[in-house]
């Protein structure tokens, strides 16, 4: 099978480097690819995003632009800005959510394999998007990568892991939630 019948973009090449991914291929050898064309590879990915098919959902429930969320979301793998929350397994990363989330909790929780969000309440409305890994909440309900979840206020619930890679979801908590029997507001060290 030549490079052309195997995909659309082997007929961008220029006939050396389809000649050279051809014996590549036969030879079963690791080549890397001519200059250009790493170029054009790279250039394609450089400002994908693995959340790409995500960004709208997030973007409205951050209250931001998608470009907004888009740069808030790069900030999920740098480790520093991560905190240790209060119970074991969990960590926050808070950000600035756009207008509507003045008075709002707005942050990434990453909870580990195994591990739980404790029960609480929440005071007003919360939205949530998973964006990996899954888990259950008290009430029985799975959730998994791209699901919103929408708390009305007053609702309760625990969050459990259930995927064997850490649960990542990004939350907006309007005028916080109760904890331990303490409510926890937007700026509070706790959250």
């Amino acid at each position: 099978m030549t490079t052309d019948e195997r995909d659309e973009f082997g007929q961008e090449l220029d006939p050396a480097d389809r000649e050279l991914l051809d014996t590549a291929a036969s030879a079963g050898a690791a080549v890397p690819p001519p200059g250009a064309l790493r170029d054009r590879l790279l250039a394609s990915v450089r400002h994908s995003h693995r959340w790409d098919d995500l960004l709208p959902e997030l973007a409205k429930a951050m209250c931001l632009s998608v470009d907004e969320a888009a740069r808030v979301l790069v900030t999920v793998d740098r480790p520093d800005g991560w905190e240790d929350a209060p119970f074991p397994g969990v960590r926050l990363l808070d950000f600035e959510g756009g207008p509507g989330t003045e008075d709002a909790i707005t942050g990434f929780v990453r909870i580990e394999p195994g591990a739980s969000f404790p029960h609480h309440e929440h005071v007003g409305h919360e939205i949530v998007v998973v964006l990996q890994g899954s888990c259950v909440d008290s009430e029985g309900t799975e959730y998994f990568r791209g699901q919103r979840i929408d708390k009305a206020p007053g609702t309760a619930h625990a969050i459990t892991v259930t995927s064997d890679i850490p649960l990542l979801y990004m939350a907006v908590v309007q005028d916080g939630l109760i904890l331990g029997g303490q409510h926890l507001r937007k700026g509070d060290p706790r959250v």
